[in-house]
């Protein structure tokens, strides 16, 4: 992420060597060092010489306590100072865990298309990786997590997996792992996955991987891609901008995880030929399209020169991914965002 939003948990310490403006890098003790060397500057004066709380500012709360505290004659001293010091520190810790507690341990929501069939299957991914800037996990040292999936013919969960992912540790869960087996090779859906009672998301990655059931190259393939699950509606369409052609055979997958049908209308253009039509998908559904049979247009008909492009233009949510299978080489690709 770029920026954290106010009250975040981002700067929770464990020691006093931990930071309490993370976005700075400045630790407690060196703030201190630093209300030692300035008495009586304003939060607005540390803010600029030092950049503390100039980032995603949720520790500017703290900050401007600690001003508060050291704003007294007693800081002068050694002696007063280091007990300041010891008794700021632990305050510290018990504000950030009440505020952890009260904002940061909540479950996170996302959500992939989930496929198994006799040439593909969609294997889940789920990491819980240091922050790289800083080597710190934010969740300490493991995250509970629950994947639920949902039938796309019913709108049902079939099948939930929980598990724990430590801090490093990466987990690859296929279709045999997460499936009854009356529904392998037979199922297009999605997967919820929840990480449970975090403080953060900054750790966590979770994405699918759709696979060839062959290993020989080149039809081998392992396509990756994200998390579309939302609540809100998308600036935009859903849309690809490669839905017919002749080397390349376009597939959408869509998974409706809202509580209302979705209804839209599609526009298929291939240069100054366009075509229209309904499309829609109830709550919990999924769906595995192959473009040109959906379409209607057999490929050939459309030259190799002229540039396709296939939408739904209702922006409410929903969750949508396009792939591409090579006719040429047998393997697969998929539109990365």
């Amino acid at each position: 992420m770029s920026s954290l939003p106010k009250n975040c948990t981002a700067c929770l310490p464990t020691t006093d060597g931990d930071f309490l403006c993370v976005c700075s890098k400045v630790t407690l003790p060196e703030f201190h060092a630093y209300c030692k060397k300035h008495p009586g500057e304003s939060f607005e004066f540390f803010k600029e010489t030092y950049k503390v709380s100039a980032g995603c500012t949720s520790c500017e709360t703290e900050v401007r306590s600690l001003l508060d505290d050291f704003s007294t004659p007693e800081v002068s001293t050694t002696h007063s100072f280091k007990k300041r010091l010891q008794k700021s520190s632990a305050l510290l810790k018990q504000r950030r865990l009440r505020d952890a507690l009260r904002f940061g341990t909540k479950d996170s929501i996302s959500g992939v298309f989930f496929l198994s069939s006799p040439e593909l299957f969609t294997s889940l991914v789920i990491s819980n990786l240091p922050i790289p800037e800083s080597g710190t996990n934010l969740n300490r040292s493991k995250v509970k997590y629950r994947v639920t999936l949902y039938d796309g013919t019913t709108g049902h969960a079939v099948a939930i997996k929980r598990g724990t992912v430590r801090s490093g540790e990466n987990i690859e869960l296929n279709d045999t792992d997460l499936l009854p087996s009356k529904y392998l090779n037979k199922f297009a859906g999605y997967a919820i996955v929840q990480f449970l009672r975090i403080l953060s998301t900054a750790s966590l990655r979770q994405y699918g991987v759709l696979q060839t059931r062959t290993t020989d190259a080149p039809q081998s393939a392992r396509v990756h891609y994200h998390d579309k699950y939302t609540r809100a509606e998308v600036p935009g369409y859903y849309q690809t901008p490669r839905a017919l052609g002749s080397r390349f055979k376009t597939y959408m997958a869509v998974s409706n995880p809202g509580t209302a049908t979705y209804e839209s209308e599609w526009v298929f253009s291939a240069g100054k030929k366009t075509k229209t039509g309904k499309f829609q998908l109830r709550p919990g559904y999924s769906t595995w399209l192959d473009l040109e049979d959906y379409i209607g247009i057999p490929h050939e008909e459309v030259s190799a020169e002229v540039v396709t492009t296939f939408c739904l233009k209702n922006p409410q949510p929903l969750m949508a991914w396009f792939f591409w299978h090579d006719r040429q080489t047998g393997g697969w690709h998929g539109q990365h965002f």
